[in-house]
């Protein structure tokens, strides 16, 4: 797999579930990167693709690859016919294709080597929707063995809610939308 080998800038972002997802680890203390398109080419393909890294969180501990997805089910599923086995299909792309290539362009960027050294790689998919997947997911050894964690947008909003709460309290402020949005939110539960 040949894949780009220099730096590129995040793109502007307009979703707003990747904006959320930036946020909350930005709120948990991580340095983040989102929406960074990269080019490669994938076995003996002539023409080359395209991917973006949705969202990359890292500390001095750990580098994380979040996908982000509104569905779950588009990401990874079960069979539709025997929905006691896991599509590994799916899985394979994630791990050995979408995760993987992020990993490959990271490590091949001599800008971003520093990001990946002496840091645990976290693969993360993000998603709002999942209609009772994750909780099969979690409990199956194939997806268990991928090493992929799941991360779900009720469980990042009841986070930052408790965050935004703190942070309001401390007399903070800033002039990011989406924290203020929080902030709105939160002011008006303490009044009813």
């Amino acid at each position: 797999m040949r894949i780009q080998n220099y730096p590129n800038v995040d793109s502007v972002n307009v979703d707003a579930f990747e904006n959320l997802t930036k946020i909350y680890f930005e709120f948990k203390g991580y340095f983040t990167s989102s929406n960074k398109w990269f080019w490669c080419y994938d076995g003996d393909k002539q023409q080359r693709g395209y991917q973006d890294i949705d969202v990359l969180a890292f500390n001095e501990n750990e580098v994380c690859i979040v996908q982000v997805s509104t569905c779950l089910d588009t990401k990874i599923h079960y069979y539709k016919k025997d929905t006691s086995k896991l599509h590994e299909d799916m899985l394979d792309k994630l791990v050995n294709q979408d995760f993987k290539r992020v990993i490959l362009y990271l490590e091949n960027v001599p800008e971003y080597k520093w990001i990946m050294k002496n840091r645990k790689i976290k693969k993360i998919i993000a998603y709002i929707h999942n209609h009772n997947l994750s909780a099969k997911l979690q409990q199956d050894k194939i997806f268990i063995d991928s090493g992929i964690e799941l991360l779900s947008a009720q469980f990042m909003i009841e986070e930052l809610k408790e965050m935004i709460r703190l942070f309001r309290e401390s007399g903070l402020r800033t002039n990011n939308s989406v924290v203020n949005l929080f902030q709105f939110g939160i002011l008006g539960e303490a009044e009813k």
